[in-house]
């Protein structure tokens, strides 16, 4: 008998553990994206500074291309870019004119939020 009750006390424990984790920390986690500045790639030649995103293993080397990656995220994503040790005006893709924060507005007309960050400001 007390063996039962022991077993039930513990199964009482496990279970209050699993619903006090936070499901908005988890979704969130799944939902956020960081971008990465890398080199492009050889067909994709730049005049000045070469530079391209990289989202997990998919490359952006034009702005449009990058747009519709956000475009078809879930709403509720974040797109986290550090953008090193520059702080850009506007964003770097195939010499595109659309500002940070045109970029931030883009990104909420399609329910994603844009996390932009310069080391050091």
């Amino acid at each position: 008998m007390n063996q039962v009750l022991l077993f039930l006390a513990v199964i009482f424990a496990l279970a209050g553990c699993a619903s006090r984790r936070s499901p908005a920390k988890q979704t969130a986690a799944a939902n956020m994206f960081y971008v990465h500045g890398v080199a492009p790639d050889a067909d994709n030649s730049q005049q000045w500074m070469p530079l391209a995103f990289q989202v997990g293993t998919q490359r952006f080397g034009s702005l449009e291309d990058f747009k519709a990656f956000v475009a078809g995220l879930r709403p509720g994503s974040v797109v986290y870019w550090s953008s090193g040790c520059l702080r850009y005006k506007v964003i770097p893709l195939a010499h595109s004119q659309m500002s940070i924060e045109d970029f931030k507005a883009y990104c909420s007309q399609h329910g994603v939020e844009f996390q932009y960050h310069v080391p050091g400001y």
